[in-house]
Parts: structure tokens; sequence; C-alpha cells
């Protein structure tokens, strides 16, 4: 049995980036769906709050799924092809600059794939559909249809990996994500 990872940003790192605008045309909740979206102005410019940190993670995962050209790189290295990506500036008005080297990605792929048996979840319903509230999960391997990355229908705005893809990016230095195994999510 194949072991599954939470792929994030690391929020505990000092001095991160702090968007302060994203483009009215672009719809958070769309790029959590798992759908194909259909992004028609590029690159996409998205404002830094003056209270910005320097720092600048190989992951941003608040809101927008926003990759690094590093990351973006491994991911097509390792052959993952679910992803649509979105070439995204930075605009800086701290430092009066321009910022590139982000892409926003929409992973193409929502799973039912948590064993709930097997995981640490309390389920409630709010306005008829399902919350998951996890503590720890586990991912039943035979509904992931062999997808490296992917999103869950369980909580959509998490990106799991499997253990060949963690393998693989181990393999680089990435800066300001984690990568925890889903088993010992701590439920935040």
């Amino acid at each position: 049995m194949s072991e599954f990872y939470l792929l994030d940003q690391d929020t505990q790192h000092p001095d991160l980036p702090v968007i302060e605008d994203y483009p009215e045309e672009i719809e958070i909740m769309d790029f959590i769906s798992g759908r194909v979206v259909k992004v028609e102005n590029t690159p996409i410019e998205m404002s830094l709050s003056i209270s910005s940190g320097s720092f600048r993670p190989d992951l941003i995962t608040y809101l927008l799924p926003l990759f690094s050209d590093k990351m973006k790189n491994a991911l097509s290295d390792f052959g993952v092809d679910n992803i649509d990506y979105s070439p995204v500036i930075f605009r800086d008005y701290k430092n009066m600059n321009e910022e590139s080297g982000y892409w926003l990605a929409n992973v193409i792929a929502l799973l039912k794939c948590v064993d709930i048996d097997k995981s640490t979840v309390d389920i409630s319903e709010l306005c008829g559909a399902k919350m998951y509230d996890f503590e720890s999960f586990v991912i039943d391997e035979k509904r992931t249809a062999n997808l490296p990355l992917f999103r869950l229908v369980e909580r959509g705005q998490f990106l799991i990996i499997n253990e060949a893809l963690k393998k693989h990016l181990d393999k680089y230095n990435f800066e300001g994500i984690r990568i925890l195994n889903t088993r010992d999510y701590p439920g935040y």
C-alpha cells in the first residue's frame, strides 16, 4: 500500500508574501474544483500587500495555488500532466517593482478517495453538503486513478501527492513548503 502526502505551503516561515488583490475575473472556488477553467487575460496580475514579506516560497497555497518556476519544472520533469498553468506577475508597490516566476496552477482532478473508516474525521452537514474535518486521513489508492497529484472531493483545497512524486520532490531544495503524510495530518 502506497502512502500519500499533503503538499502545502509552510505558513510558519517568516517574511511570507501577502497577496492583497486577486483579479476580479478569477473565481477562487473554480481553482479548487478540479475542473478545467479558462483564463482569459495572462499574465495574471496580483498585488502584494504593503505588509508583504520578501521571502518567496516555491508554493503558495493561500486561496489560490501558486507554483514557482522550480515547482512547475519539478512536476513537469516527473510527468505530472493534469495541471493547467497560467503565468502570474506580482506587483510589489512597496518596492515599486514587478516579479515573475510564478504560475497559477489549476489541478485537474478532484477525487473522492478518502478511506473514511481508516481516517479520523468529523463529518457534519451545512446546507445539505457534507463537511469533512480531518485530524488524520488515509487515501484509498484504488480510487486515485494512479494520478501522482490530485485534489480531494472531501477537502478541495488540499493538494495530495503519491509516494513516488514525494520521493521525486525530495530531490529538490524547495523553500517554504512542507510535505506531510496524510496519516500525520494534525487537523489545522
